[in-house]
């Protein structure tokens, strides 16, 4: 599927560009992609993208999700453990102090 965008630049990624940097393909991390005039919202037209787009199948977004979610899972857990240590070495002190 081909797709037709207006391409935009908006003005906090403005503030880390040179004019220059602008045009160059290898920012374009920073752009952004309307169909929509996005000029009244902060942003400025740079150009106009044509895009092919390829989706993925039903069976693979489903993977792709599931694969999110045990990434998600992981994150958790991690963030959960350094909270529990934390509050070990709290009680481990609080029990040295008592002893």
């Amino acid at each position: 599927m081909k797709l037709s965008k207006q391409v935009y630049l908006s003005d906090s990624a403005q503030k880390y560009m040179k004019s220059s940097d602008m045009t160059d393909p290898e920012n374009s991390k920073w752009f952004s992609y309307h169909d929509d005039d996005m000029s009244g919202h902060g942003y400025v037209l740079i150009g106009h993208a044509e895009i092919d787009l390829y989706l993925f199948t039903p069976a693979q977004i489903n993977q792709s999700a599931v694969m999110a979610l045990k990434a998600q899972v992981q994150e958790i857990k991690a963030k959960a453990e350094k909270e529990v240590n934390q509050l070990q070495d709290k009680i481990n002190q609080l029990l040295a102090i008592a002893g």
